[in-house]
């Protein structure tokens, strides 16, 4: 298969027009690329890759990324602690507001006050590149079950329309990477995501089966 030639508008136009569209910020990024770039052709990475986003909720995943990797937002909102005032922390507030801002368009209060009031969920809990990129896998492996199929011996991605599966050839898991990381680096980068991608295909139910 072969996808259909299309430009940055017509795709943020598609993108903008569902009502129950999760990809608000990934629209927000397509739109300072094609501003950034003065071009109206897909950036590279999501060339091949674009009718993924009919199937991947990326913006709550992009949230959990932000909210626990990205050490920019999380020195925004820290704050010292203890009795020399030498530790930092994010104080419930805080979280509550962090989680807001990066979820507040596609999760309702009682999801955010649950992100926010979580204990094993915190904001940059996970700042080595290795539990970045077990992070990574573990949300891949939520958002693509059941949608993404991978085909490693044919270099083919399989991808749910409909009751059937549809194809993009010679994908390579770099270019995959590369544009599922774009939009949230530098909280994680390509080779995090390669990494987690790379553990994912070798699980047999993101196998594609004939």
């Amino acid at each position: 298969m072969t996808n259909e030639n299309i430009t940055l508008t017509q795709l943020i136009e598609r993108l903008t027009a569902k009502e129950d569209s999760t990809n608000l910020k990934y629209i927000e990024y397509l739109k300072s690329k094609r501003i950034f770039n003065h071009d109206d052709s897909l950036p590279l990475s999501l060339d091949v890759y674009y009718p993924l986003l009919d199937l991947i909720k990326l913006d709550i995943m992009y949230g959990m990324i932000r909210y626990r990797c990205d050490k920019f937002l999380y020195d925004e909102f820290k704050s010292r602690t203890g009795r020399k005032r030498t530790a930092f922390h994010v104080t419930a507030e805080d979280r509550l507001a962090m989680a807001r801002r990066l979820l507040g368009h596609c999760c309702n209060e009682e999801e955010l006050t649950a992100i926010a009031d979580s204990k094993t969920v915190r904001p940059y809990d996970r700042r080595s590149s290795r539990d970045k990129a077990d992070l990574l896998f573990n949300l891949l492996s939520y958002y693509f079950e059941d949608k993404i199929k991978f085909d490693t011996d044919r270099q083919m991605l399989h991808y749910k329309d409909g009751e059937e599966f549809k194809e993009i050839r010679n994908y390579s898991v770099c270019s995959l990477a590369m544009s599922l990381s774009d939009p949230v680096f530098p909280a994680v980068d390509m080779y995090e995501m390669e990494r987690a991608i790379k553990i994912l295909i070798q699980q047999p139910e993101f196998q594609y089966k004939d």
